[in-house]
């Protein structure tokens, strides 16, 4: 299954993979997951540019998730989200 998520979700796959782990403790852009609830802001730090934590949101129902390529709550599972849903249950 991950090959073909691979081959027919490239983009997705890797935005999944490297913004919306579980628990993501850098901050990749100014708006991302911290993990498949949560929204990240990060600011950029005036000496070095480097990204750094600003605020935490958390994502509520009827948008409950953390869309990876927005870095926006939406009402939609990423599929590794999906993929932590179902091992949970």
């Amino acid at each position: 299954m991950t090959t073909g998520l691979y081959f027919v979700f490239p983009i997705m796959a890797l935005l999944v993979s490297g913004s919306c782990r579980s628990q993501d403790s850098e901050c990749r852009a100014l708006y991302s997951c911290q993990n498949c609830t949560a929204v990240r802001l990060c600011r950029p730090d005036k000496h070095t540019g480097k990204l750094s934590d600003l605020k935490v949101f958390s994502c509520h129902s009827p948008n409950a998730f953390c869309d990876p390529v927005s870095g926006t709550c939406t009402s939609t599972p990423s599929i590794h989200c999906l993929h932590l849903l179902k091992t949970d249950l």
